[in-house]
């Protein structure tokens, strides 16, 4: 009866801010994390704070901490065109996977951006060997629209679209 039970977990998040930089520097830098990146590279702390000051300056960029209770578990970042088209990327800390928190992520985040009218549809490549992510995406309410090349690498594309634009 053990499976049968979960933890509640009630997810909250916050939208990033400079004083989330190392959190973000220590979960991009985890190697499970840079396995299923396209670019599988450790990150330098300079290139870090680079990127994510012109993501904090952009418009078209969203980044969100993903909280259960006081404890930090993800981040869920989306960017996008002008299109309303976003591109989603999660990250969940490695002490706190397989608790369900990236499906439960993806989900409170896709839905509070697209109730928001930030975007319209929320697109996601996930390498097919990551069947964890791609499970994920799946519970939080997105499509498999096809399996591709993208980046040179073999994905699923999956996307979470506003009622009545599917």
């Amino acid at each position: 009866m053990g499976n049968l039970l979960q933890r509640l977990v009630m997810l909250s998040y916050r939208e990033a801010d400079k004083n989330d930089a190392r959190l973000l520097f220590k979960w991009a830098n985890d190697a499970e994390v840079r396995g299923q990146a396209f670019n599988v590279e450790k990150i330098s702390w300079e290139e870090h704070q680079k990127w994510l000051q012109k993501k904090m300056c952009s418009s078209n960029t969203k980044i969100f901490i993903l909280k259960d209770g006081d404890q930090s578990v993800g981040q869920v970042r989306l960017d996008w065109d002008n299109d309303q088209k976003a591109i989603i990327d999660v990250s969940i800390d490695s002490a706190c996977r397989g608790r369900g928190y990236g499906g439960q992520g993806i989900k409170l985040i896709s839905e509070a951006v697209v109730m928001r009218g930030l975007v319209k549809e929320i697109v996601a490549y996930v390498k097919t060997d990551n069947q964890a992510s791609y499970r994920s995406f799946l519970k939080a309410g997105y499509h498999n629209d096809e399996q591709k090349c993208f980046n040179g690498v073999e994905v699923y594309q999956l996307s979470y679209r506003v009622e009545g634009d599917q």
